[in-house]
């Protein structure tokens, strides 16, 4: 046997492998064996029966797959072997076969864990802007306000306003006022601000009222859109089938009890905990986005070529975390079914492109920890641990390889 390793430019290597005749030969009665195992024929025992009749009842073709397997794994395994150093991923993919005389030539690749390379030292410029957590009066007004909607009362009532909750029938027309699609929807003060001719077309109209909008997309909200090539929508037509005012609730000792902890028992501490809340979200995000930048910066001296194996499994991941969203199979095949073909093929290309960058932006935040000696200080499972350490060390005035700890687990190319 012998083998050639090239390196490839997308974290793998082709592999060229030619196994002799006589080696293939050699695995033959491997073969047979291994089918002799399940093989039942009249006047044998399963497991039992000779060899050569295994030979007359299986399939040429399915010994010769079976032939070309072992031998690629046989001999695949002793070139991973002899070249340890190369951290490999086992998943063939692109595999051919050239069978000559004396000889079956098989050719294909094999991805490796991709490397981070590190071309320059912009990185040790890198710096993020302190976070700015502060919480304004208007954000907690506001987040008071949502809280008590959520603990508020519907009352019936006559007519509707820009402050009442309306539930209505809908159906959407082509021009010859035939249905394209019906359903129920709600609307509210949050859909008036956002579409103000929904405002203008419900404000004032009793229950039962009949309304009609032409179809236009930037003035109606995303559900009511229609896009099946075949029709093209007209009018909408609503009917009020529910209308109810919004009666928000006091917020004393009494409700208080009733809605939270004890601990909150006045309005100003469940201010303060909104504050506390908002500061830490606020926080949080701003890291994760400050990290985000920060990787994008070092991207003019990290450099990383992920492999398409690890790319399919992310894709594979992420396209099972939406069939449990949407309730497995059904649901998800639904959802992509509504759509048009281009935008079907738009969704997978950009579930692919967002798991190939999420992928890149992993491998170079580790390699970023790793040059700014980090390693040792991170608990990896704490949620956000690494990501703060880092924006520690690149918030702080002090040039990030400066300080390194005593004991260095992991050295840079560059040094």
């Amino acid at each position: 046997m012998d083998h050639k390793l090239t390196k490839g430019q997308n974290s793998n290597y082709e592999i060229n492998l030619t196994v002799s005749q006589d080696e293939m030969s050699s695995l033959k009665d491997k073969a047979l064996k291994a089918f002799q195992r399940d093989l039942q024929l009249p006047w044998f025992r399963k497991g039992f029966v000779p060899l050569h009749m295994v030979e007359q009842n299986v399939k040429p073709e399915y010994i010769k797959m079976w032939i070309y397997e072992e031998a690629i794994h046989t001999w695949l395994n002793k070139i991973i072997s002899e070249n340890s150093n190369i951290r490999f991923i086992w998943n063939i993919y692109d595999l051919n076969q050239d069978e000559k005389t004396d000889k079956v030539i098989f050719t294909f690749k094999l991805d490796i864990y991709p490397e981070v390379e590190v071309l320059n030292k912009n990185w040790e410029t890198i710096k993020i802007e302190k976070v700015n957590d502060n919480v304004s009066d208007q954000e907690i007004t506001d987040t008071l306000l949502n809280i008590k909607k959520q603990y508020a009362e519907y009352v019936d009532t006559d007519k509707a306003t820009e402050n009442t909750v309306i539930k209505v029938k809908y159906n959407i027309l082509e021009k010859n006022w035939n249905s394209l699609h019906n359903g129920s929807l709600f609307f509210w003060e949050e859909d008036y601000a956002e579409f103000p001719a929904l405002k203008d077309t419900f404000n004032g109209k009793a229950k039962w009222d009949i309304v009609e909008i032409s179809y236009k997309e930037k003035e109606i909200p995303h559900v009511l859109h229609y896009h099946k090539e075949e029709w093209k929508p007209s009018k909408i037509s609503f009917e009020i089938i529910e209308i109810k005012n919004v009666i928000l609730p006091e917020f004393n000792k009494e409700t208080l009890n009733k809605f939270f902890w004890d601990e909150i028992t006045t309005e100003e501490q469940l201010k303060e905990k909104i504050a506390e809340t908002i500061g830490s979200q606020k926080k949080e995000m701003w890291l994760l986005q400050a990290i985000d930048k920060c990787l994008d910066e070092a991207k003019t001296s990290l450099n990383v070529s992920m492999p398409q194996t690890i790319i399919s499994e992310e894709v594979k991941s992420r396209i099972e975390a939406m069939k449990k969203r949407f309730g497995w199979e059904d649901g998800f095949n639904k959802y992509f079914k509504a759509m048009w073909e281009d935008k079907m093929k738009q969704a997978i290309e950009e579930i692919q492109t967002s798991a190939k960058v999420s992928l890149e932006k992993f491998f170079l935040f580790r390699k970023l920890v790793e040059l700014l000696w980090l390693e040792n200080e991170i608990n990896w499972e704490v949620n956000l641990d690494a990501e703060k350490k880092v924006y520690e060390k690149l918030a702080s005035d002090e040039t990030p390889k400066k300080k390194a700890p005593a004991k260095k687990t992991t050295k840079t190319k560059e040094e």
